[in-house]
């Protein structure tokens, strides 16, 4: 809506979902550098001082800022050294330069971390979703439109499946926040045509029968349910 219709309501719905998702889960800030990029791409004369300085006005940023500085704001408050040593030290720093002085091990390398997740989610999901962020975009390119997420959904995606096949701690919980895109995007491609909505209706319900079958077997035998490392 932003992108479209530049008004009050829509600038307080971004800042505030934002700044929930900043409070929800720090790994999202990935989001509004998706942003920053896109924009940057948008923007007919980039170099420009001012349209640069434009970009984190943007209320998905500033919201994402806000809700971060609450966050460290009260962290700090309540242990200082801790909060720092842990939060910044130890789960960012650390992770980014693959310095690991708690000698946590078992970590897969970045093809199985994702023939892991590819398992985990069903087998169809995965490609599903990637198929209908890359054929949807396509299809917004051709008709040249802002309204739709879908180059959003691309990018976030794109940055996350980079950053967190890069990073130490390599896990399939740190890939979860693609489960948004991946969901939402074969929902907004299905929506352009009868045909592709069957598809996506039976692939989603193919994946809905495994998710069901899944979680009655983890509650017959939680232990036989696999991941890298163990949790």
């Amino acid at each position: 809506r932003w992108s479209s219709r530049r008004d009050a309501y829509a600038f307080a719905t971004c800042f505030l979902t934002a700044a929930l998702a900043a409070l929800a889960n720090h790994k999202l800030v990935l989001l509004p550098i998706s942003i920053i990029f896109l924009e940057l791409l948008r923007m007919t004369k980039p170099w420009n001082g001012r349209n640069v300085l434009r970009i984190p006005l943007h209320p998905v940023i500033l919201g994402f800022a806000f809700g971060s500085a609450v966050f460290w704001a009260y962290g700090l408050a309540v242990d200082f050294e801790g909060f720092w040593l842990d939060h910044v030290r130890t789960h960012l720093a650390d992770r980014l330069t693959h310095h690991n002085p708690l000698g946590y091990q078992g970590y897969p390398g970045p093809l199985q971390l994702w023939i892991e997740f590819w398992q985990h989610t069903g087998y169809a999901l995965l490609p599903l979703g990637a198929l209908a962020l890359i054929l949807g975009t396509r299809d917004d390119l051709k008709r040249q439109t802002t309204r739709s997420s879908l180059g959003l959904w691309l990018s976030w995606s794109a940055l996350t499946a980079i950053v967190f096949s890069i990073v130490d701690w390599r896990m399939t919980k740190h890939l979860m926040p693609l489960m948004l895109p991946l969901l939402l995007a074969p929902v907004q491609w299905a929506a352009m045509g009868k045909g592709r909505l069957g598809l996506v209706g039976i692939l989603f319900s193919g994946i809905l029968i495994w998710n069901g079958v899944t979680i009655y077997s983890l509650v017959a035998n939680f232990e036989a349910f696999h991941v890298s490392p163990a949790w």
